[in-house]
């Protein structure tokens, strides 16, 4: 259970600050890439995002049986999911 609190709270930290940083390396690298290297990048990202948005969606129930948004200060499963993975309210609610 620790370590799972403790993989949300990098998880949050990381979606907070790490994108940012992510983001400004990105950016560098970008600008030398192909039209072609960009799309299947866009490809291969894309397909990986919509991955891990599943798995994250397959853990909500979980959650929510626990009310683990709560002990995290989140008002509810929707502020969760959204705040944690920008997922919608209808999203959530088709979980």
């Amino acid at each position: 259970m620790i370590f799972l609190c403790f993989c949300l709270l990098y998880f949050i930290d990381f979606a907070v600050n790490g994108v940012y940083i992510l983001t400004m390396n990105l950016n560098d690298d970008l600008a030398r890439l192909s039209d072609q290297e960009l799309y299947r990048r866009c490809q291969e990202y894309g397909k990986n995002a919509r991955m891990w948005l599943r798995k994250f969606a397959a853990l909500l129930p979980e959650v929510a049986r626990r009310e683990l948004y709560k002990k995290y200060g989140f008002g509810s499963i929707g502020e969760f999911a959204g705040m944690i993975a920008g997922m919608s309210g209808d999203a959530v609610a088709e979980v």
